[in-house]
């Protein structure tokens, strides 16, 4: 398998938001987001994300923030690019719909 790269998974983040740009991450009956989705949910834009790219995130960084999870699993990543998969993620657990949270991010944190 191939290492996993930061535009690989900004690419499947911004395919996300694009194909679901007014959807509102909801955590089921859970207190935090989760990466993973279960029947309660269907995970996070990065949970969805790694999915697809065939990374899934192990269940012992479920609550762990992305910039963490991102270097765990061998995810090299600069500064700018830990913001904006910090601030996509924070906007996205404050209930901004998918397509917002990547605006804000690209506003603020764009490289």
């Amino acid at each position: 398998m191939s290492k996993l790269t930061f535009d690989q998974v900004e690419q499947k983040v911004r395919e996300l938001a694009a194909e679901n740009p007014e959807f509102v991450y909801e955590t089921g009956g859970h207190t935090v987001c989760q990466y993973n989705p279960d029947e309660e949910q269907p995970g996070c834009i990065f949970g969805q994300a790694l999915i697809a790219l065939e990374r899934p995130v192990p269940g012992t960084l479920e609550a762990e923030p992305i910039a963490k999870v991102l270097d765990e699993l061998g995810v090299e990543t600069t500064e700018g690019q830990k913001c904006w998969v910090s601030a996509v993620q924070s906007r996205q657990d404050t209930f901004s719909p998918w397509g917002e949270a990547v605006n804000y991010a690209d506003a603020y944190f764009a490289e």
